[in-house]
């Protein structure tokens, strides 16, 4: 069972297991990022952050949905995590168990808008995000666990 879907540029590093897996009981994380699943020394870094007896796995998207759909998590209490509003985009639209989406961390670059603490959106990525939201997602901006939560529905309307 998917317990938290998490976008962070970072993908898995110690904020995120730390914070999040201790909070919500993670016994297996699912990084959906197709960049980290074909570059063999960043799955090598992201195993290294992985908190001791926790499962990982580093898959493509495509891949990731179609384990997700077949039941393969069932029995786990998974954080899945991607590093882009566009393959949380395709994770949200293809797995019907994902309800909500939070935005954790999205860096700051050219062009971009602050909608929360850490959450920095263009143009093409807060397009990213209505769609999502349009597909009946809700989408939550939270860096920590205990930190302030809001939503950004209401931050763009």
């Amino acid at each position: 069972m998917i317990k938290l879907f998490r976008l962070d540029y970072r993908l898995l590093h110690g904020q995120v297991v730390f914070s999040w897996c201790g909070s919500q009981g993670i016994d297996y994380i699912v990084v959906a990022d197709n960049v980290a699943a074909n570059d063999k020394l960043k799955k090598t870094t992201l195993s290294l952050a992985k908190p001791p007896g926790t499962g990982l796995e580093i898959l493509e998207t495509k891949e990731a949905i179609r384990l997700i759909n077949g039941g393969r998590y069932q029995r786990k209490t998974v954080l899945l995590i991607c590093g882009n509003t566009k393959e949380a985009l395709e994770l949200s639209k293809n797995v019907d168990e994902i309800k909500k989406v939070n935005f954790g961390n999205i860096a700051k670059k050219e062009n971009s808008k602050q909608y929360d603490l850490s959450v920095y959106l263009t143009d093409d990525e807060l397009e990213d995000a209505k769609a999502i939201l349009n597909s009946g997602v809700e989408v939550e901006m939270q860096q920590l666990p205990n930190s302030p939560c809001s939503l950004l529905k209401e931050k763009i309307n």
